[in-house]
Protein backbone atom coordinates (compact mmCIF):
# COMPACT_ATOMS: atom_id res chain seq x y z
CA UNK A 1 0.00 0.00 0.00
CA UNK A 2 1.04 3.46 -0.56
CA UNK A 3 1.36 4.45 3.22
CA UNK A 4 3.46 1.61 3.82
CA UNK A 5 6.07 2.48 0.55
CA UNK A 6 6.03 6.04 1.74
CA UNK A 7 6.84 4.78 5.35
CA UNK A 8 9.96 1.86 4.10
CA UNK A 9 11.65 5.22 2.00
CA UNK A 10 11.03 7.58 5.07
CA UNK A 11 13.22 5.16 6.94
CA UNK A 12 15.65 4.57 4.01
CA UNK A 13 16.64 7.94 3.74
CA UNK A 14 16.80 8.04 7.44
CA UNK A 15 18.82 5.53 7.16
CA UNK A 16 21.36 7.50 4.75
CA UNK A 17 22.17 10.30 6.83
CA UNK A 18 17.70 11.94 6.61
CA UNK A 19 18.65 15.27 4.84
CA UNK A 20 18.64 16.30 1.89
CA UNK A 21 21.31 18.02 0.72
CA UNK A 22 20.33 18.93 -2.57
CA UNK A 23 22.96 20.67 -4.62
CA UNK A 24 24.90 22.31 -1.39
CA UNK A 25 29.14 21.07 -2.34
CA UNK A 26 30.47 18.09 -0.95
CA UNK A 27 31.52 15.66 -0.24
CA UNK A 28 29.32 15.91 3.35
CA UNK A 29 29.19 13.85 6.21
CA UNK A 30 25.70 13.28 6.88
CA UNK A 31 22.48 12.66 4.40
CA UNK A 32 21.57 12.23 0.69
CA UNK A 33 21.27 13.84 -3.09
CA UNK A 34 17.50 13.06 -4.42
CA UNK A 35 17.02 12.76 -8.10
CA UNK A 36 14.25 14.33 -9.96
CA UNK A 37 15.06 12.34 -13.58
CA UNK A 38 11.35 13.65 -14.83
CA UNK A 39 12.39 17.56 -13.96
CA UNK A 40 12.22 20.00 -16.85
CA UNK A 41 15.94 20.80 -16.88
CA UNK A 42 17.06 17.33 -17.59
CA UNK A 43 17.32 16.41 -21.28
CA UNK A 44 16.17 14.18 -23.61
CA UNK A 45 20.20 13.37 -24.71
CA UNK A 46 21.48 13.10 -21.43
CA UNK A 47 25.14 13.94 -20.56
CA UNK A 48 27.36 11.52 -18.78
CA UNK A 49 28.16 14.23 -16.03
CA UNK A 50 24.55 16.51 -16.06
CA UNK A 51 23.96 14.90 -12.27
CA UNK A 52 28.04 15.76 -11.33
CA UNK A 53 28.29 19.14 -12.91
CA UNK A 54 25.49 20.99 -14.20
CA UNK A 55 23.08 19.80 -11.49
CA UNK A 56 25.52 18.79 -8.54
CA UNK A 57 24.28 15.43 -7.26
CA UNK A 58 27.67 13.64 -7.15
CA UNK A 59 26.38 11.33 -9.82
CA UNK A 60 27.65 9.99 -13.17
CA UNK A 61 26.20 7.89 -15.56
CA UNK A 62 28.10 5.36 -18.02
CA UNK A 63 27.06 3.06 -20.60
CA UNK A 64 28.42 1.04 -23.43
CA UNK A 65 28.32 3.87 -26.21
CA UNK A 66 28.37 6.66 -23.43
CA UNK A 67 24.56 7.33 -24.44
CA UNK A 68 22.02 7.73 -22.01
CA UNK A 69 18.83 8.83 -22.38
CA UNK A 70 15.34 9.89 -20.01
CA UNK A 71 11.77 8.77 -21.62
CA UNK A 72 9.27 11.39 -22.31
CA UNK A 73 11.26 14.86 -21.75
CA UNK A 74 9.33 17.57 -20.63
CA UNK A 75 8.18 20.39 -21.75
CA UNK A 76 8.81 19.47 -25.94
CA UNK A 77 7.98 15.77 -25.67
CA UNK A 78 10.19 15.00 -28.84
CA UNK A 79 8.33 11.67 -29.77
CA UNK A 80 10.00 9.33 -27.34
CA UNK A 81 7.67 6.75 -25.52
CA UNK A 82 8.59 4.87 -23.20
CA UNK A 83 12.22 4.81 -24.78
CA UNK A 84 10.42 3.93 -28.19
CA UNK A 85 13.30 6.31 -30.01
CA UNK A 86 16.30 4.01 -28.58
CA UNK A 87 18.29 1.57 -30.87
CA UNK A 88 18.24 -2.04 -28.94
CA UNK A 89 21.42 -2.82 -30.72
CA UNK A 90 22.71 0.31 -28.98
CA UNK A 91 21.13 -0.45 -25.20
Amino acid sequence: NAHGLKTAFEYFKDILGGKDNASNPGPLKKGHRSINWDAPIVPFEFPRKFFEQDVTRGLAVASKNNKFRVSNPEPNHIGDNKFSTINRRES
